[in-house]
């Protein structure tokens, strides 16, 4: 049982925990924080190495309004500095959030602070050790408020910081699992590669040109990302340092060749038989070949306890990881009432 604690000495325990913690593990404990405080209705970290300065995204609102944000974290001891806004607020504007935060686990310089009133087109706040700390107590996050008749007291929530523990193994990175859920504008995004929309605003304003609707960079990239980890889509150089730059695969032409021969029963084929090269899609069919049949509980299992897709986000992405199982040669997807799969073996030959 963890020992109670009063408020400063608990504040002084979540800035220690949040300054040795494993970098990637303060990665994800940073957008618990965030999800746990702020409620967003999407939220993810992104691809390291790959983030372009953004080590946390998501969005706010839906119907009415949508607001994207983009958050960086630095696991520093030094003091943070003005270049480091400026690279955030460079971020946000690649990759098209409207917002965005630094954190950190050390402090701000006055300078970073004077850069941020500075930054005309996107709001920017800052986050130093001892604001991530007062909010993580003030919302109980990682720590729990005690029963007491007199000064508040705190203990450490053991299940929150266990929660980190699975990020020390080999996980799917969540990028890798699927955020496209329209198999149609899988379609078109790839169409509109193959006639030169190669970045994400490009494909976005190809996307709301074909549809009618509005398209947003962030929901353009889900689709380039899904086609990425199928082996449709490969990242080419680009002289946007900031942006990334899409380009077919031989894979990827095979298949775009049948959608524009029309011959959709042959591409139909060919996603099916290239659907496994996803690794979350082939574990979860390798659990059904041992099971048969298995529950979406089973599929949100599997999602949370093989990648790094943690919180609210695991029911998400298990509905969407759910339609591309379904379209894999060896599986049945069976919705009457509640949503099931089956294991069955059927041989496609070569595509």
């Amino acid at each position: 049982m963890s020992k109670e604690m009063d408020k400063q000495d608990t504040l002084e325990e979540l800035q220690e925990r949040n300054e040795k913690i494993d970098p990637i593990k303060f990665e994800h404990l940073c957008k618990s924080v965030v999800e746990e405080v702020e409620k967003p209705d999407g939220i993810e970290t992104t691809r390291r190495s790959k983030d372009h300065g953004i080590d946390i995204q998501g969005y706010v609102g839906n119907e009415f309004y949508t607001g994207e944000f983009g958050v960086q974290v630095k696991q520093y001891n030094s003091k943070i500095s003005s270049g480091a806004v400026r690279e955030l607020a460079g971020s946000l504007q690649g990759e098209g959030f409207g917002f965005g935060t630094l954190i950190t686990t050390s402090s701000f310089t006055k300078d970073a602070a004077e850069k941020v009133n500075d930054t005309e087109f996107y709001s920017i706040n800052l986050i130093d050790g001892d604001e991530l700390a007062k909010l993580m107590l003030e919302r109980e996050v990682g720590v729990t408020e005690q029963p007491s008749d007199k000064e508040r007291k705190f203990a450490i929530d053991p299940e929150f910081w266990n929660r980190f523990d699975k990020f020390a193994g080999d996980l799917i990175p969540a990028w890798k699992v699927p955020q496209a859920d329209s198999f149609d504008v899988f379609d078109l995004v790839l169409r509109g590669i193959s006639e030169g929309a190669q970045y994400k605003p490009e494909i976005a304003e190809h996307l709301s040109g074909e549809t009618g609707d509005s398209w947003t960079p962030r929901q353009a990239d889900y689709y380039t990302t899904a086609a990425s980890i199928m082996g449709y889509l490969e990242e080419e150089d680009s002289e946007n340092k900031n942006m990334r730059k899409w380009e077919l695969t031989e894979l990827g032409e095979e298949y775009v060749s049948h959608l524009k021969k029309g011959n959709e029963e042959v591409a139909e084929e060919h996603f099916s038989a290239n659907v496994g090269n996803i690794e979350i899609i082939q574990k979860i069919v390798d659990v059904l070949e041992e099971e048969y049949k298995i529950p979406k509980s089973r599929v949100e299992e599997i999602i949370r306890d093989e990648t790094q897709v943690t919180g609210t986000t695991v029911g998400r992405r298990a509905s969407t990881v759910g339609k591309w199982l379904g379209k894999h040669p060896d599986v049945k997807r069976r919705d009457k009432g509640m949503l099931w799969f089956e294991y069955y073996k059927m041989d496609l030959g070569d595509f």
